[in-house]
């Protein structure tokens, strides 16, 4: 029997599936997310990324790309005077 290895991208977390015999299967993760990014010029791929994610890292990434949570400027910092 045939297994897959799964391995996050973000802390190495690394899981395993075992494959049935026949190759006859569809294989999930419970909370893991796969990002595939592939960028083509001219039709041909120039560069091809992807990642895996374990619903911990998942949901961090989730938390860091929303811009909600990102840190906010302080409204009370001013600019320098101008030089005159």
């Amino acid at each position: 029997m045939q297994r897959l290895e799964f391995t996050c991208e973000g802390c190495d977390l690394a899981r395993y599936v075992k494959l049935p015999p026949g190759g006859e299967t569809d294989v999930t993760l419970d909370g893991w997310v796969a990002h595939q990014v592939v960028m083509q010029e001219n039709g041909a791929a120039i560069f091809e990324n992807s990642a895996d994610l374990c619903s911990a890292c998942a949901e961090k990434m989730r938390h860091a790309i929303n811009p909600a949570n990102w840190p906010r400027a302080d409204s009370r910092v001013r600019p320098p005077p101008k030089k005159s």
